[in-house]
């Protein structure tokens, strides 16, 4: 039967202003990829009985999208269309479970299908994220903290290992030692190792560079590194670089060309300086309590800092703030001098950087570090230079929150997602969610971005710059170890925090830097160490857990069960939280059903899969 383009349902559509979202500009809603293939998602409010994608590829056609999930706000549909032609023109033909229907297009809701999205396909991006990448595991990695292999790199004054961490001490972690326990991570099943910045700095965190061409003396210098690389990559697993190019130490070349020449220096332009001389203004009144009562160690702290850098610290006694530089410093903070990444020569500075290590010494992937903050077209030349000098790296955005800006093929491949460890921390560790609204928050989630991107996301419980997720549970290591499972049953790449495996624990910064115990072996928890590792097994050998699609197939008050699944194999993953599941039946018909992890009472039905007893706090995996 021909296919009505303008009134698909012979009927005018409605004109009531109805939530409906999609647009082509937006790579979660219109994904090209790779493979000619284009994935196409619609998002409306709830009350949809069907969405058709109506296109002309040579003759009129109907593509029906399928619904994939429900919330109390949106349905989401989406589907896959191969289109013949390089100039793909469609619209939106939406039917109510009421029966009244709705035409979608470039000008929104219209009474016929007077306008289409028009969109030349040879012009599109096509999508392309490290295949080694997707739903890896990753293991997180603060260098001054995790393995001491060299003592005689250790700095001046370098406290003892498994001193409680303090923000301006050093411990003597260092690239040696981290080489040296390569297997310890090879036997956890690690894939990728992430560090935390390595170059050299005079802080323990390394976020304030003043050499990006180094390693830092402490932790081995560059033959340190090559070294590192070398023995990750004999075993098959990839490594990760952070660095921030939004700040830099005082001490960078540049900036101290700055401090002597003033204007006429031709690094004048890669800061924002407000006046010359360069010098930091300190208001000691205006310091609240706490400070002032510490007044002689920051006396102390600003002539180091003064010696240091050359920058002249001047008291002050009129309004403003209490700490004032004369310099645009990342949140005040006086170590951080604020980089302009759109003057042209600073631009051109950190790509070459960006190269340089990707080539000389073959790492696999950049973290970035607070990727809004960077003149957004940078990130553009970034990755241009980046996957031109090598095609698989990995480039993995810090951003809090939805990243979709910076997600769209141009920049970058990933994001840390730590929309992920709210969810998982609100759920398992606070309890501050119930099921349906935790389940809801997924399906949000994995709406927010095209799947390939999801596929890449770093889904993390703990990082550098939170508490641990032990501390948040109460010290209670059944949330943990459920929030676990959570992380590596999900679509993504689980994201390790260093030592979150033996249930390592710690608040803010800096107590979330402990040094990782090795001196200390009966302070492990070997039975949360087992979990995990038995968890990243069951990930490498099942495909479906790594590479699959997602489905919420059964809630229940305090529990719920999900599918991960590709064409060849399903997995079904059930948790239970508070209290026990007992005669809990999912809906999920099989022919098949083999337990592949936890300890649970279960029965084949007819009509699905009872779970006869499964204990709170506790999981299970089944391939069905």
């Amino acid at each position: 039967m021909p296919i009505n383009e303008t009134v698909y349902y012979e009927k005018t559509g409605d004109l009531y202003p109805l939530d409906i979202r999609h647009t082509p500009r937006e790579r979660v809603f219109f994904d090209a990829g790779s493979d000619g293939k284009i994935r196409l998602r619609v998002h409306t409010e709830p009350g949809f009985a069907e969405v058709i994608v109506i296109y002309n590829d040579g003759t009129s056609q109907a593509e029906k999208l399928a619904l994939w999930a429900e919330t109390g706000r949106f349905q989401y549909w989406q589907g896959e269309i191969h289109p013949a032609a390089q100039r793909f023109h469609y619209h939106i033909a939406l039917k109510r479970t009421d029966g009244h229907v709705a035409y979608y297009g470039p000008t929104g809701c219209t009474s016929a299908a007077e306008f289409y999205f028009q969109v030349d396909l040879s012009q599109v991006i096509r999508l392309e994220t490290p295949a080694w990448l997707h739903g890896a595991v990753m293991y997180q990695v603060f260098p001054e903290r995790f393995a001491n292999g060299e003592p005689n790199l250790n700095p001046p004054g370098t406290d003892p290992w498994g001193t409680p961490p303090g923000s301006f001490q050093f411990q003597g972690g260092d690239l040696v030692g981290i080489l040296e326990k390569l297997d310890y991570l090879e036997d956890l099943g690690i894939d990728i190792l992430y560090l935390n910045p390595i170059f050299t700095s005079p802080s323990n965190h390394k976020y304030d560079c003043n050499d990006y061409y180094n390693v830092d003396p402490a932790f081995g210098g560059n033959p340190a590194l090559a070294a590192l690389v070398d023995g990750l990559h004999q075993r098959g697993m990839k490594i990760i670089l952070d660095a921030s190019f939004n700040h830099c130490h005082p001490t960078f070349f540049a900036f101290q060309d700055v401090i002597q020449h003033g204007p006429a220096s031709q690094y004048w332009d890669w800061f924002s300086i407000y006046e010359h001389p360069i010098q930091v203004r300190v208001r000691p009144q205006r310091f609240p309590p706490e400070m002032q009562a510490r007044s002689k160690d920051f006396e102390n702290w600003c002539q180091s800092f003064a010696q240091l850098t050359g920058i002249k610290i001047t008291l002050a006694e009129d309004d403003g703030p209490a700490l004032d530089p004369t310099y645009l410093a990342w949140y005040g903070v006086l170590t951080m001098p604020k980089l302009n990444l759109s003057n042209p020569a600073a631009r051109q500075y950190f790509l070459e950087v960006t190269r340089f290590w990707i080539e000389a010494y073959q790492i696999d992937g950049w973290r970035m570090d607070v990727v809004p903050f960077v003149a957004p077209d940078f990130w553009d030349d970034f990755r241009q230079v980046a996957k031109t000098t090598n095609p698989e790296t990995a480039l993995i955005a810090e951003i809090w929150g939805n990243g979709s800006f910076w997600l769209q093929g141009e920049r970058f491949d990933g994001t840390m997602n730590y929309t992920f460890r709210t969810l998982a921390l609100e759920y398992f560790a606070k309890t501050m969610l119930d099921t349906r609204t935790f389940i809801e928050g997924c399906q949000t989630m994995l709406m927010l971005y095209a799947r390939d991107i999801t596929q890449v996301g770093q889904n993390l419980l703990s990082s550098h710059d939170t508490k641990r997720f032990l501390n948040e549970a109460g010290e209670d290591l059944q949330r943990l170890r459920l929030a676990s499972l959570f992380q590596l049953t999900m679509p993504g790449v689980p994201s390790i925090y260093y030592g979150d495996e033996i249930g390592l624990s710690g608040g803010s910064d800096p107590d979330n830097r402990r040094a990782f115990p090795w001196q200390a072996p009966d302070s492990w928890d070997a039975e949360t160490r087992t979990i995990i590792r038995t968890l990243i097994k069951l990930r490498q050998e099942f495909p479906a857990l790594r590479y699959g699609d997602w489905e919420i197939v059964w809630m229940a008050a305090e529990a719920l069960a999900y599918r991960r699944f590709t064409e060849q194999q399903q997995v079904l993953v059930v948790i239970s939280r508070q209290t026990a599941l007992e005669d809990g039946v999912i809906p999920l018909k099989t022919n098949a059903l083999q337990l592949l992890w936890g300890t649970v009472n279960f029965e084949k039905l007819e009509n699905g899969i009872k779970i006869q007893r499964l204990a709170p706090w506790s999981g299970a995996i089944f391939l069905i």
